[in-house]
């Protein structure tokens, strides 16, 4: 098995912002005593493109989850995405810091022997209005979601 890094991205005090958090949590639960972990590898992480660059290197396939918005779809519709969907996303942690996209970029040309060979993103639509406010809960819509996305990375890791 690959030695595979599931990274729910996010934070955790800011409502549908966090479910990378709590998705991660959740899968971790549910694999914490299994002969699999071994090469699987769980992180939390609340920072921008180079932040979550500096966590991936060395894994051979890296999972992400993370919410985003589109404007396209229903809030709490997942969504399987590749890195280039990423290109022109402005919002970042810090206006230091840049896209995932570019961070990906950076690590593939100054350190391509430690990059990820396999990447896979599981995106979250979610509504401006609950990532922009204070609060440890999810909506019911992104709480319902956050089952999809475990199956759907239970499936990436057996």
């Amino acid at each position: 098995m690959k030695k595979t890094l599931v990274i729910g991205v996010g934070n955790p005090i800011l409502g549908d912002d966090g479910l990378g958090i709590h998705a991660v949590r959740q899968i971790y639960e549910e694999y914490k005593n299994c002969k699999v972990l071994e090469n699987v590898f769980f992180k939390e992480i609340s920072a921008g493109g180079l932040g979550i660059l500096e966590n991936i290197l060395d894994f051979e396939k890296v999972i992400m989850i993370d919410a985003v918005i589109t404007g396209k779809y229903k809030v709490g519709k997942v969504l399987k995405m590749r890195i280039e969907d990423f290109s022109n996303t402005l919002h970042s942690t810090s206006p230091h810091d840049v896209n995932l996209a570019t961070a990906f970029e950076i690590g593939k040309r100054s350190m391509p022997e430690r990059m990820p060979k396999e990447v896979v993103i599981y995106g979250v639509e979610v509504s401006k209005d609950n990532i922009q406010k204070f609060s440890e809960e999810l909506s019911p819509e992104i709480k319902e979601s956050i089952k999809e996305i475990v199956e759907c990375v239970k499936k990436e890791i057996e």
